[in-house]
């Protein structure tokens, strides 16, 4: 009943003639199931609700939006806040810290939605090194080759005592839609979705979230 209620509502809230909706109920654990269907059905993207609690604290991601993106190391996953009336994104935060290379395909969800949307990526970077290595300038090249005539920016945040507030900042001084990251498992974002580091981390994310996995 409950799924049915939640089709009618999506139907209601946008309509659109060009796009083919189906419901589809399974039984068993959450991440097992989506899994499963991204497998047989060969779904682009999967996107989810997030609950964003945890005892009565903001956090940035709730546990089965983690566990989802876990399981799913070759699917992008579009985490939505919940009870927020979410808009097209005319400005996508991109954070990166330039260490990993990059490649069309992997970047293939953040161009595709930035030209869909005709927004603009404004690329994070987080100043901790001071200046950039010979290899973090090639990938930054390399990222701005792939970004081609999309319009995007590069800004350069100061080391604050935590970058989550560094992020938080961003999106809210400059209008943010959208944010997008690069799941890697050691990375920045695979911190964060340690379940000790979430209950010590206030970090609520109140735009719709882009995870895209490394080996996308």
């Amino acid at each position: 009943e409950g799924l049915d209620q939640a089709f009618h509502r999506i139907n209601l809230d946008a309509a659109n003639p060009k796009q083919l909706r189906k419901t589809i109920l399974r039984k068993g654990h959450l991440p097992d199931v989506i899994t499963e269907v991204v497998e047989e059905f060969e779904i682009d993207l999967v996107v989810m609700g997030n609950t964003g609690h945890t005892d009565a604290i903001p956090v940035f991601m709730g546990s089965s939006a983690i566990k989802t993106v876990r399981a799913l190391p070759k699917c992008p996953v579009l985490v939505v806040p919940r009870e927020k009336e979410c808009e097209i994104p005319f400005e996508i935060a991109f954070t990166t810290d330039y260490k990993h290379n990059y490649d069309a395909q992997v970047l293939h969800p953040l161009t595709y939605l930035a030209k869909v949307c005709n927004a603009a990526v404004r690329i994070i970077h987080i100043n901790e090194e001071g200046r950039l290595s010979n290899k973090q300038k090639a990938n930054l090249n390399t990222l701005r080759d792939y970004l081609g005539d999309i319009r995007h920016t590069i800004h350069w945040m100061p080391d604050f005592s935590s970058k989550t507030e560094v992020i938080n900042t961003f999106i809210k001084e400059l209008g943010i839609g959208m944010l997008a990251m690069i799941y890697y498992r050691h990375g920045f974002l695979g911190t964060l979705m340690r379940e000790r580091v979430i209950k010590r981390i206030s970090f609520e994310i109140d735009v719709p979230f882009l995870i895209i996995p490394e080996s996308y």
